[in-house]
């Protein structure tokens, strides 16, 4: 086939499939991939998207969808070291939670007063989730708690901001004897992507009986990653597979979501829509957790 070169600066007619390509004119092509011919004189290369950066999803997080500029929604599985919700500050109970020291370890009163009301961290939450206050009496014989409030402070961070709370065990003169071989505990209503401190600010008034021990756990009220603006914004929750009544679980206050009780490697799926969207100019490179991909001109 003979070619010829020819100067064209009008390409309006664009690319035209129809006719042999000794009938087009000097404003049609036979043939064009990936260009545009917006501006007049000029052929350019469209315009495309790339991966802007792909990054490992943490243990449990498994997917992002119905992504856009308005809604987001999300997939969890796998959650662990998970505790039930129930509290029981007033009644002794023959076991502790599931995992109650996976937070802090139990250390008793004595040496939480020794270390000046810090208690030690030994692992952060695995998944966004409230905090548990457990006691527990090992120590061969009844003794009691605070006649009164004893608080522990807890420290972190949620959604890229601080967190604080302050979880409560008040016993009076009828309820405050905890018999030997039991347990206490009561959760708190924030939930918590990261600890930086627990602290029991008040030891020196409102310490139980030394030998008591006090840890702390996660709870299985999860925390959603992405602001709702109301309970239907929740749109399904299963445990194992099953669906649970989304009625009173879901709360917009403290952006929690109540799954029910939970063992070790319980597969939990929430799906939700969040609203907001990413502010222009947004630097993406910080963020962890999440595969994404960025459109727009290349």
């Amino acid at each position: 086939m003979a070619y010829r070169l020819i100067e064209a600066y009008d390409h309006s007619g664009g690319m035209n499939t129809r006719e042999a390509p000794y009938l087009l004119n000097s404003r049609e092509f036979a043939d064009c991939e990936n260009v545009t011919l917006e501006e007049a004189g000029k052929v350019k290369t469209r315009k495309g998207h790339q991966n802007y950066k792909t990054l490992p999803a943490p243990t449990g997080l498994t997917e992002i969808s119905d992504c856009d500029d308005e809604t987001a929604g999300g997939t969890w599985t796998e959650y662990k070291d998970v505790v039930e919700n129930e509290s029981f500050p007033n009644a002794d109970q023959a076991a502790p939670p599931d995992d109650h020291d996976v937070i802090c370890a139990a250390a008793t009163q004595t040496d939480i007063a020794t270390a000046l009301g810090v208690l030690t961290i030994a692992a952060q939450p695995t998944e966004t989730s409230r905090m548990c206050f457990c006691v527990t009496n090992d120590s061969g014989g009844p003794l009691n708690l605070y006649e009164g409030t004893t608080t522990i402070l807890v420290e972190g961070t949620y959604d890229g901001g601080n967190q604080h709370e302050e979880i409560e065990i008040t016993s009076d003169v009828g309820n405050k004897e905890v018999a030997n071989g039991k347990h206490r505990y009561i959760f708190g209503a924030k939930p918590f992507s990261t600890i930086t401190s627990i602290t029991q600010p008040d030891y020196a008034t409102d310490a139980m009986a030394g030998n008591l021990k006090i840890s702390v756990a996660p709870g299985s009220l999860l925390g959603l990653p992405f602001p709702i603006e109301a309970t239907g914004d929740v749109i399904r929750v299963t445990v194992q597979g099953a669906a649970i009544s989304l009625a009173g679980a879901v709360s917009v206050a403290n952006q929690t979501v109540k799954v029910g009780d939970l063992v070790d490697n319980d597969d939990v799926s929430i799906t939700f829509r969040s609203t907001g969207e990413v502010a222009e100019g947004t630097d993406l490179s910080g963020i962890t957790g999440v595969s994404f991909v960025a459109l727009g001109w290349i």
